[in-house]
C-alpha cells in the first residue's frame, strides 16, 4: 500500500453534501498547501503557496468558496502580520497551515480545527449562521481548551494545546 497522502495526491477536488475541498490542479503556478471546509457555514478555504513565496516574509494566497461552491473571495495573508489575539478563522487557519509546513507546530491544523469546533459549539450550538470572518482572541480559546484537557486528565490533549498555544504566542 500507498500512504493516504500518496493516494490522494492526484485529487483536485473533493465534495460531500454542502462541503467542497479544492486542491491544486496539475500545472497550476500556485500549489495548494491546505484545504478546510467548515460544516456550519458551508464555506471552504484553500491556502496556496505562491510561486514567488519567500520564507523570510511568508505570504499565502487564500481562496474562499461559499456553501454553493461559488468563489466569494481571494486574498493574500501575510503570516507575520497575524495577531492570534485578534484574528478571524481564515487567518488562524493560514497561520496553522504555516505552523505545520514550517515545522514550528506539527499538530497546528488539527489543533485549529478542534479549537474552531469548540468555539462554534459554545457560541452557536449546531444551529449554523457562523461568520468565519469575526475576529476572536484565539489565545484565550486555546488556553481554555488546554485547561479543560488538563481537568479531565487528557495529558495528550493538554500537551497538544500547550504546544499550539506556545506556537501562537510567539
Amino acid at each position: 500500500g500507498k500512504s493516504f497522502g500518496a493516494a490522494i495526491g492526484k485529487v483536485t477536488e473533493m465534495a460531500s453534501p454542502n462541503l467542497n475541498l479544492h486542491i491544486s490542479k496539475e500545472g497550476e503556478a500556485e500549489k495548494s498547501i491546505g484545504s478546510w471546509a467548515n460544516a456550519l457555514s458551508g464555506n471552504s478555504v484553500t491556502v496556496y503557496e505562491p510561486a514567488d513565496y519567500n520564507a523570510a516574509d511568508p505570504v499565502y494566497k487564500m481562496k474562499i468558496w461559499d456553501k454553493d461552491d461559488n468563489l466569494i473571495e481571494e486574498k493574500e495573508i501575510r503570516i507575520n502580520d497575524i495577531d492570534p489575539s485578534n484574528a478571524d478563522s481564515y487567518e488562524l487557519y493560514a497561520l496553522s497551515v504555516y505552523g505545520e509546513k514550517s515545522g514550528k507546530n506539527k499538530d497546528a491544523v488539527l489543533s485549529f480545527v478542534l479549537a474552531q469546533d469548540l468555539k462554534e459549539t459554545e457560541h452557536y450550538g449546531s444551529g449554523g449562521g457562523y461568520d468565519l470572518g469575526v475576529k476572536e482572541n484565539w489565545l484565550d480559546i486555546v488556553n481554555k481548551i488546554m485547561k479543560q484537557q488538563f481537568e479531565v486528565g487528557s495529558m495528550d490533549g493538554y500537551v497538544r494545546f500547550k504546544e499550539f498555544l506556545d506556537y501562537l504566542s510567539k
